[in-house]
Parts: structure tokens; sequence; C-alpha cells
């Protein structure tokens, strides 16, 4: 059972343009995985899981075999080119220690391998031979976490939510303009499962969020890590739910596996210009990467990928 509690909710304010003017967006085809994990596709307009895109007759013709071309991607941009591997668990006997049920790949470059100790890199595979895109065509920028105000509007949505008393610690914090509409979003990553200085686990958008050794495997009272959409709507900022484990009360933390969340980075993953959201959700058996796609007055979980139980 994949234990997680994730909350979607509608995003406000689509593209502003002027009277009598449009904006056509299309999307283009490409294969894409985070940090050596297969997240799917975009084909054809739609968005194909990596379960899909592997095990799918319909789609057959696009699964990963290895040998393909990707471009690489960091946080703050372009990273350089390599080539995707097969996914490790269709050569059991080549890849003898593979999780079961994951879909796992290796990148290689010129420097070498990149597997699962190496940097968290967006791998993308385009696949339309007359067109590609920038995946990262607006920065995002890091902003300090001691941000007063961005700490009121956690702590407003924290005893919203039932936690009244919660002294929110912020761990991440980014503005970036989502839409390319001119109008910058803010993106928060808060918790308190773990210390902030907590060696096992990592804050750096680059580098995966546990080292392995296992997040915790009891909850508390009290306990949350939320990331949190901040966007205008008319003449207000909403506040939007993403990723988010809450623990109200003594009850629930006796029957829930705490879940860590965290902002990975933003990419436009179909083409259509907008910038989908990357964010990691780990608890002590398992390990998800999860994608957001912001649209017009929507968002929403398109896909993940990952292993637990």
């Amino acid at each position: 059972m994949h234990i997680r509690t994730l909350f979607f909710a509608a995003a406000i304010l689509g593209m502003l343009l002027p009277a009598g003017e449009s904006l056509a967006r299309t999307s283009g085809n490409a294969r894409f995985g985070y940090d050596s994990q297969l997240l799917g596709a975009s084909i054809d307009g739609k968005w194909v899981s990596c379960e899909d895109l592997q095990e799918n007759d319909a789609y057959h013709l696009y699964r990963i075999w290895g040998g393909h071309a990707v471009s690489l991607y960091g946080s703050e941009g372009y990273r350089g080119e390599g080539v995707m591997g097969a996914i490790h668990a269709d050569h059991p006997d080549e890849f003898a220690n593979e999780i079961p049920g994951s879909y796992i790949y290796t990148v290689h470059t010129e420097a070498g391998a990149i597997g699962d100790d190496g940097p968290a890199l967006l791998a993308v595979n385009f696949l339309d031979s007359e067109r590609s895109w920038d995946p990262m065509p607006r920065s995002a920028k890091s902003l300090g976490t001691a941000n007063p105000a961005y700490r009121s509007a956690v702590k407003d949505y924290l005893a919203s939510a039932g936690l009244p008393d919660a002294d929110p610690d912020i761990m991440q914090i980014f503005r970036v303009d989502l839409e390319g509409d001119g109008a910058d979003e803010v993106l928060i990553c808060a918790q308190n499962i773990v210390k902030g200085g907590c060696d096992f686990i990592s804050w750096q958008p680059d580098k995966p969020l546990s080292s392995g050794t296992g997040t915790p495997g009891l909850a508390k009272a009290g306990s949350y890590s939320v990331v949190l959409l901040r966007k205008v709507s008319g003449n207000s900022v909403v506040t939007i739910p993403l990723d988010l484990t809450l623990i109200t009360d003594v009850e629930k933390a006796e029957t829930t596996v705490p879940c860590l969340h965290k902002i990975y980075c933003f990419a436009d993953l179909n083409g259509d210009g907008v910038m989908e959201i990357l964010t990691a959700s780990d608890y002590y058996e398992g390990a998800f990467i999860n994608v957001f796609e912001v649209k017009n007055t929507q968002v929403k979980a398109v896909l993940t990928g990952g292993f637990g139980v």
C-alpha cells in the first residue's frame, strides 16, 4: 500500500491577454525521467504513465528499450547530453538488486554513468524530429526561508487544516513564472517531521530527498510536511496544497506513516510553454516523484513514479 496523503486543489487565474487576442499552446512528444526514475511521457497531447509506457500495448512503440538520446537538466537549467539505458527491471540478470515494480534507468554521459548515486537530473528524450523545446524556459529563484510573510502564510494554512499551534519550519521557497504570463507563483516546502539539519535528508533541489537510510517510521501528533503553491487570484493570493501530510491527533498518528515532501524543480515536460512542478514524497518504505500540471484554473497531479509498499 502506498502510504501518503496528497490533496489536489484548483489553482486560480488563467492567462491574462488583451481583448481579442488568444494564446495557442501545442504539446510536443517526449519521454522523461527524473533522478534515474522513469516518470512517463507526453504523447499526442496526453500524459502517459511510466506503467503504461512500459506495459500497455498501445504504447509499445514508445517504451524505453535503451540507447535513447536525452538532454539533461538540473534545477538551474541545461546540463548536457546523455544516453538513457534500458529499464533495469527489464533485465534482472544484469541488475540483480533492482527494486521490484520500479522503473529505474541509468544515463550514460561522456563523463561516465549517472545512476542512483549521481545528481538528481531531469532527462528528456524528444520524440519529434522536427521539434524540440526548452524544458526550462524561465528560471526559478530560491528565496530565504526566514521570510515572515511566507511564514505567516504557512502558519495560516496549517491552522485552517487543523494544526492551529504549528510553528512553521520552512525548508524551501521558490519564486517562478510557471505559466509564462509575467505573474510569479511561489512554492513553499515546510515540515517538522525531521530536524532541518538532519544528515540523511537533503533540501537541495538537485539531490535526492532521502539518502536511503530511511525516514521516520512513527508519526507524532502535530507533525506535518507540506508543499504549498501561492498564486494570484483576482485581487488576492490563494494558497493551494500540492503534497500534504498532516497528523492532527494521536489516533491518526497511531495509524499513519509520516511522509516527507520536497520541491525538486520546474520544467515544461510537454512543450506547451507552461512549466510543471516536480516534487518528492518519501516515507520509510518508499520514494516517489510527483508531477503537477498548472493549466488555466486548475492544478492537478498528472504523473508519479517511484516504489513503495
